[in-house]
């Protein structure tokens, strides 16, 4: 009994000390950008200041999408079960279209929104980092003002956190994407595969953000002291900062993928995506080869799948945004070696689901 308990003493320790070494690598993911940014004021132009602390506090980076913020808008205050939670609103102050987000806000006003006018335009990065020192929340989400949050995203992520019984893990909630005029285009359909189809949860590790992020943010939940503990969101992974701060969160604090719908994800020819899609298999490649030196050994073993990955990544991304075509043989050998590797992942999934 004695060995018994000294070998697992011993395993623990050599856990503790390999998740320490990781975090310790991580640092490069870790970059503090609130400093940078603390001599731009956020000028408080609707909502009052309160003393009372919210269980949950959403937060609205808003510039340059006026004819999507009034539903995405709408989307978060109307809001259904029993959610205390108030609404951060952060303009960047769009030279165009500032006074009609501010005229949506107004239309549309409720005592636990706060909306905020930066005096500099401060980035997309900026305005996300300057909404978490703003709130009072104990957790965080974030709703983007072409996005909208699912009526009860709220209350689906409270309940998870409460049954799962986490303090600071983040709870990345299932999404549908959408298009210009609310119509879904696909599913993220991960779930529906039938390894995971009964399954409601799944923890989320390292190797699962080799092959994909999980959320821009938008309904997913966070602890606000862990997002102020890591930096927030930093600027150096530009176009996918979110990307990230998730696998860094992830790695220190844990994380569970959930089969609930939490968010609608806009796609049009409006939309961040449609104007970045150019670089971002390179960003995101950025932070996979990063995750790939914390693996060592394994690290090698992975890169020839994730290679693969992204080139079959960045042909649906030109297919759909240019006229950049891959040869047709190639793509589809590409697509058979993903397909493997995703049923392998969905597998490795399907045995540490919890259910």
């Amino acid at each position: 009994m004695g060995i018994c308990y000294l070998h697992y003493k011993e395993k623990r320790v050599a856990s503790v000390r390999k998740t320490k070494q990781i975090i310790n690598k991580m640092k490069t993911l870790e970059c503090n950008i609130f400093d940078k940014k603390e001599n731009v004021r956020s000028r408080l132009v609707l909502g009052v200041e309160k003393d009372d602390s919210p269980e949950i506090s959403v937060i609205m980076p808003v510039y340059n999408h006026p004819d999507f913020f009034e539903k995405s808008l709408l989307s978060v205050i109307n809001q259904v079960g029993d959610v205390n939670y108030e609404v951060i609103i952060v303009d960047n102050g769009h030279p165009s279209f500032q006074k009609k987000n501010e005229a949506i806000v107004r239309n549309n006003f409720k005592e636990n929104i706060r909306y905020y006018v930066n005096e500099e335009n401060i980035g997309g990065v900026g305005s996300e980092n300057r909404g978490i020192l703003l709130s009072k929340g104990k957790y965080i989400t974030y709703c983007h003002d072409d996005d909208l949050l699912c009526e009860d995203a709220l209350q689906t992520l409270l309940d998870f956190n409460h049954r799962l019984q986490t303090e600071g893990t983040a709870i990345f909630g299932n999404f549908d994407i959408i298009d210009e005029n609310d119509e879904i285009h696909s599913r993220e359909n991960e779930f529906d595969s039938f390894l995971l189809k009964n399954k409601e949860y799944y923890t989320v590790t390292i190797n699962d953000f080799l092959f994909k992020n999980y959320t821009n943010g938008c309904g997913a939940l966070y602890l606000r002291d862990n997002l102020i503990a890591i930096g927030g969101y930093s600027e150096n992974f530009i176009p996918c900062p979110d990307y990230a701060m998730n696998a860094y969160y992830t790695i220190k604090y844990g994380s569970y993928a959930i089969k609930a719908k939490t968010l609608k994800y806009r796609m049009s020819q409006q939309s961040d995506t449609s104007k970045a899609y150019k670089y971002l298999v390179d960003g995101n490649r950025k932070i996979i080869n990063q995750l790939l030196e914390l693996k060592g050994f394994w690290g090698c073993v992975y890169r020839p799948f994730v290679d693969v990955h992204l080139k079959v990544t960045n042909y649906h991304l030109y297919t759909k945004w240019s006229d950049k075509k891959m040869s047709q043989p190639l793509f589809f050998f590409y697509r058979a070696i993903n397909r493997v590797r995703l049923f392998v992942s969905l597998l490795s999934k399907s045995l540490r689901s919890s259910k």
